[in-house]
């Protein structure tokens, strides 16, 4: 019998990831409060600002991870063209 396995692979900093989990803790504590009853609305502040809080990590997180990669891509085709502007050189001297 063959175990199933978790291929799992963390591509974003730590900040993401809390980022998720507050927005999901949140979520679930706002829908457990309106389920049970319990919300009262100076409750709300707590659940914005952590709605808020893991909203910002998960911004900041996936634009740092965009120009990362932005400027991988930039540094990669950066060298392709100047490795075609030094062939074209030599091809016409």
């Amino acid at each position: 019998m063959r175990r199933w396995q978790w291929k799992l692979r963390f591509q974003r900093d730590t900040n993401y990831y809390f980022g998720l989990f507050l927005l999901v803790v949140a979520s679930a504590s706002l829908i457990w409060a309106i389920w049970k009853d319990a919300f009262e609305p100076k409750d709300f502040l707590v659940y914005f600002l952590i709605y808020g809080w893991g909203y910002i990590l998960l911004l900041k997180s996936d634009t740092e991870y965009r120009c990362k990669r932005l400027e991988k891509r930039m540094t990669e085709v950066l060298a392709r063209l100047e490795t075609l502007e030094t062939s074209m050189k030599r091809g016409e001297a």
